[in-house]
């Protein structure tokens, strides 16, 4: 029969290899990335990149909104007894 500890053990064995298996395939992309970024080709498609995100922020970025215009003061509310001693008799 199996042993519960031996299947756990298994279990973390597998992960930490899929784990270190992905570690290992970022790291080797990451390589590749940094190799095309110092060709000649590269430099020229991450300067095309760069100037598409700089324009993808201007355009899609929310214009600024002009607030320092001048509120109008409203006038000071008065009782109804003030309005009504204003009325003409």
């Amino acid at each position: 029969m199996v042993n519960e500890e031996e299947l756990k053990k298994e279990l973390k064995m597998l992960r930490e290899k899929r784990e270190s298996d992905m570690r290992v395939k970022k790291l080797k992309k990451q390589i590749k990335a940094e190799k095309f970024a110092q060709t000649k080709g590269g430099k020229v498609f991450n300067a095309i990149g760069n100037f598409g995100a700089n324009i993808g922020k201007k355009v899609f970025s929310p214009q600024k909104q002009n607030y320092s215009k001048k509120k109008k003061k409203t006038p000071a509310r008065v009782s109804v007894n003030e309005i009504m001693a204003r009325l003409p008799q």
